[in-house]
């Protein structure tokens, strides 16, 4: 049984799929595929975030994603975008392949301008929130 707060999970941005002769579908693309039981949030600023206890070899996965050489099972969709029109962020919780350690996958990271603004603070506000308990991590990337 699980006790006390879960272990936070290191945060992944998606930058790429399965090579081609991988079957697996694109998860960050077919999003409709997913099963989701419980409706989408409006906006993340009216959501209050309910931390559930992870137990990534226990759950089976959704779909299939990979990040540069690291493939993941998708096990759930944390968060996804409801605008019909902006950056369309999906967030997934996920499990590596090779090892099992849990990972947020977050498939949408805006290319780096020093004029945006929006860029900047997502930058900033990860950078600020770098050593806090529970906050995710970026673990890999481009």
């Amino acid at each position: 049984m699980h006790s006390g707060p879960p272990s936070p999970l290191p945060l992944l941005p998606s930058l790429s799929s399965l090579s081609s002769e991988e079957a697996w579908p694109d998860a960050r693309t077919t999003p409709a595929q997913l099963p989701i039981k419980d409706p989408l949030p409006a906006t993340a600023s009216t959501t209050t975030l309910l931390v559930e206890p992870y137990h990534p070899l226990s759950q089976e996965p959704l779909g299939k994603i990979q990040v540069n050489n690291n493939k993941y099972d998708i096990l759930k969709v944390m968060f996804s975008s409801t605008s019909l029109v902006g950056r369309g962020t999906v967030c997934y919780q996920a499990r590596r392949t090779s090892d099992g350690q849990g990972f947020v996958i977050k498939d949408h990271w805006v290319l780096w301008d020093v004029d945006d603004v929006d860029v900047l603070n997502e930058i900033m506000m990860m950078k600020a929130m770098d050593d806090i308990p529970g906050v995710p991590k970026l673990e890999e990337g481009r």
